[in-house]
């Protein structure tokens, strides 16, 4: 039996890698690495475009907020794919429906064309 917040732990990568979400540690080395990279190439603009970028990761992110941003990804698309589920099973119902009244109507013309 696995501990509580090894549970949890991987329930929070499995959903961050599901939707795309990276931890914040995997964007503080992502970015890291490329201001000096750009520096080295001689790219001022990017430097200064990569700076601001990172300083944001390293105020901002937090890895509960990628969590929580992530579980509400992962709610809203149950919740899409149960309202598709449910208009899919109302078209069914109306199908049926359809199909129902139309055998009926085909009983009733019959019904009428032999009393003729």
């Amino acid at each position: 039996m696995l501990h509580k917040d090894v549970k949890e732990d991987c329930s929070y990568l499995i959903t961050l890698l599901l939707n795309g979400y990276s931890s914040c540690a995997e964007q503080r080395s992502g970015i890291s690495s490329k201001p000096a990279a750009a520096e080295s190439g001689g790219n001022p603009q990017e430097v200064s475009r990569l700076q601001p970028t990172q300083d944001k990761v390293n105020t901002y992110c937090r890895d509960d907020r990628q969590h929580r941003r992530a579980s509400r990804d992962v709610a809203e698309q149950k919740r899409k794919a149960e309202v598709e589920v449910e208009v899919e099973e109302d078209v069914q119902a109306a199908q049926s429906d359809d199909s129902e009244a139309a055998k009926e109507a085909n009983v009733r013309r019959i019904e009428n064309q032999q009393r003729k």
